[in-house]
């Protein structure tokens, strides 16, 4: 079925000293989150929406990560995209 009544999306990273942030927003099927770490920003649809970010910056720590994903008010189905660039210094 559709995705209905997400309001919130919590990610924490076992590796990273139990960091987490969480975006608390009314979320529909058509409807995108995109947060950046590197970047630090937190978007719906392409808009801003820092003011519903709470918690740090998560960082993936180099071999394995134990990422938990949490989402509140779920019905349904839902997919999670997680990109990782390689940052050469």
């Amino acid at each position: 079925g559709a995705l209905t009544a997400l309001t919130e999306i919590k990610l924490a990273n076992a590796e990273d000293g139990a960091k987490y942030f969480e975006v608390t927003t009314a979320i529909g099927n058509a409807d995108a989150i995109e947060v950046d770490c590197q970047a630090g920003t937190c978007e719906k649809n392409g808009s801003d929406i820092m003011s519903s970010f709470e918690g740090a910056w998560v960082k993936l720590a180099s071999g394995t990560n134990n990422i938990t994903l949490t989402l509140t008010g779920v019905v349904g189905t839902c997919s999670c995209v997680a990109v990782f660039r390689k940052r050469y210094l």
